[in-house]
């Protein structure tokens, strides 16, 4: 079922029933609830490709985890995206993840995935690091990326970065250890 065709199924605009949906503009309080109710009941759900087309956004976001290629046996990776995506959720977006495939065909999959407004932009987590020019051919105007390494590029535009400094977790398990009483350490 179309907008149009569930606005007046219910009677009442397709204008409205956007403006139920997205919480923005001017609606009626009781009418936004009814539409929304409704939606329920008949089981309607707005086509998200027709929404990405008119707001040009996918409200997706790639996540890329480079060299690995069993990410769904690494628990760690598990971890973090499921963090991502808990966070990406409660803001709207998507997670799209490719966890299979060889390093070179993942990244030419994710910049695909940019260059054709698949995402809107991307989180790259580096094994340990991540190629300058790689990045450089990833990001665009529109597309917008995010590095999770251990040693952070030079700055450019549209990526941010988040540096890992394993170092300091190292020195206190060390010094908790050593507080412990161990004296062999493996």
């Amino acid at each position: 079922m179309t907008i149009e065709e569930f606005a007046r199924k219910i009677g009442v605009s397709s204008a409205t029933v956007s403006r139920a949906i997205h919480g923005k503009g001017r609606i009626n309080p009781q009418t936004r609830q009814m539409v929304l109710q409704r939606m329920e009941e008949l089981g309607f759900t707005p086509n998200l490709h027709a929404q990405n087309l008119a707001h040009r956004r996918s409200h997706t976001i790639g996540l890329e985890y480079l060299g690995r290629t069993e990410v769904l046996s690494d628990m760690f990776l598990i971890a973090l995206a499921r963090g991502i995506q808990r966070v990406l959720t409660q803001h709207g977006y998507n997670l799209l993840l490719n966890p299979v495939g060889v390093a070179h065909e993942r990244e030419s999959l994710l910049r695909r995935w940019a260059h054709s407004r698949a995402v809107d932009g991307a989180i790259v987590v580096g094994d340990p690091d991540v190629s300058v020019e790689w990045l450089q051919k990833l990001v665009t105007q529109k597309t917008f990326c995010v590095v999770i390494v251990h040693h952070p590029p030079p700055p450019l535009a549209n990526v941010g970065c988040v540096t890992l400094d394993l170092s300091r977790g190292i020195v206190q398990v060390a010094e908790l250890l050593c507080g412990l009483g161990h004296r062999v350490i493996g």
